[in-house]
């Protein structure tokens, strides 16, 4: 039997796994996927997640838990924070913009944004990063 506490273990380690190594929600619906935690883990193989439960709420809380973790560590280097700006077109030409977080000797990616196809002025990019 597996306890209420080591799901949630195991469903938390289950998100870190898919989002960290971009694997698409549904492989937790393969048959052979489930074969393989049931092998593993029989009593997690039956209560194993669908796709729908790890792309929502197990993957909201990998997301709180990561926004926590990350606030933590660069709330323990000295400093301020700075906005880190990354600007460049990705590979169909649509301008992309990855935003982070950083602080003297450690950086964190917070999100991207993308602008389109069309060049853009320094006024629409700064009300862009303001959003």
């Amino acid at each position: 039997a597996v306890s209420e506490a080591q799901v949630i273990a195991l469903n938390f380690l289950l998100g870190c796994f898919f989002f960290a190594c971009r694997i698409p929600f549904a492989i937790v619906d393969n048959v052979f996927f489930r074969a393989l935690i049931s092998a593993l883990n029989p009593g997690y193989g039956k209560l194993l997640p669908g796709r729908t439960q790890l792309g929502t709420s197990i993957l909201d809380d990998v997301y709180e838990e990561t926004l926590i973790s990350t606030d933590a560590t660069l709330d323990n280097f000295p400093g301020k924070r700075t906005l880190t700006i990354d600007e460049k077109t990705n590979c169909v030409g649509r301008a992309t913009c990855n935003i982070g977080e950083a602080k003297t000797g450690i950086s964190a990616y917070v999100t991207t944004k993308y602008f389109g196809k069309r060049e853009h002025s320094g006024r629409v990019q700064a009300n862009f990063h303001c959003l």
